[in-house]
């Protein structure tokens, strides 16, 4: 089982020269082009993820589409956008960025809903049970250790 896939470091490359590319002199990414930059990190994630559910648990599935549809790479996902929603919330917590904080969570909102309406037909089987487990105590967890940044009014207040 190969551990680096040629496709994909390439696509991290091409990745990381478009986020070098779009950044300034003082190293901020430009306005323009921070949001086509995430959703192309959130796309990257996705692949990356079925395509690791497809050639390293079901060789069977051919593609993406067939990973995507499987219930094992729908657990995979809502684990996977779970960890990088509460890794935005715990950022956006310890730098005091409500937005980053509120992008992590709306994150997280995602994930319930496609639960709820994807994975609740999957909830007898092992996949739909970790998915469970696996989400409830993300959120229990980010919920102790990274409560909601204080706003700037409160931050003012406070000064």
């Amino acid at each position: 089982v190969p551990l680096f896939n040629p496709l994909e470091i390439t696509l991290l490359a091409l990745y990381a020269l478009l986020y070098l590319a779009a950044r300034d002199e003082f190293g901020n990414v430009s306005e323009s082009a921070k949001y086509p930059l995430l959703i192309m990190a959130f796309w990257l994630l996705t692949t990356f993820t079925l395509r690791a559910v497809a050639q390293v648990y079901d060789p069977s599935l051919a593609t993406l589409g067939h990973a995507f549809f499987n219930r094992t790479g729908q657990a995979a996902l809502a684990l996977i956008w779970s960890i990088a929603g509460c890794g935005a919330m715990l950022l956006g917590h310890a730098r005091a960025r409500r937005p980053v904080w509120f992008a992590g969570a709306a994150l997280m909102g995602v994930v319930l809903v496609k639960m709820v309406l994807v994975d609740r037909h999957n909830l007898g089987e092992l996949p739909g049970i970790f998915t469970t487990l696996g989400v409830g105590a993300l959120l229990a967890t980010v919920g102790y250790f990274a409560p909601v940044p204080p706003g700037e009014q409160s931050r003012s207040e406070s000064e």
